[in-house]
């Protein structure tokens, strides 16, 4: 594995929520974050008017958010966009020690 290219402190998953979470974090990002976007991974994997990609986006990204936690101590930050976020998900964001920001 190649060497890092960024080193935060704190959380290493942040939950941006909000209509500006995706522009929030593409200007908060640095290299060598990892950016978790349901609606990026639609259009990547086919369109998110289709529920069969729509559903292995959300695979993939539940998958990025779980590899995310052993990343805890390695300085990476992940960036988790969630736009809407319903009160039982943000609550469970916080109990994994995620931060949670709001754009």
């Amino acid at each position: 594995m190649s060497a890092l290219t960024t080193h935060h402190d704190g959380p290493p998953v942040v939950v941006v929520t909000g209509t500006g979470a995706a522009r929030h974090v593409r200007t908060a990002a640095r290299r060598g974050d990892v950016t978790l976007d349901l609606d990026t991974l639609c259009d990547v994997l086919g369109g998110a008017d289709q529920p069969h990609v729509r559903l292995v986006a959300l695979v993939a990204l539940s998958s990025g958010l779980e590899r995310a936690k052993r990343l805890r101590d390695t300085g990476v930050r992940v960036w988790l966009v969630h736009p809407h976020p319903t009160p039982e998900q943000l609550a469970a964001y916080r109990a994994a020690g995620h931060a949670v920001e709001s754009s």
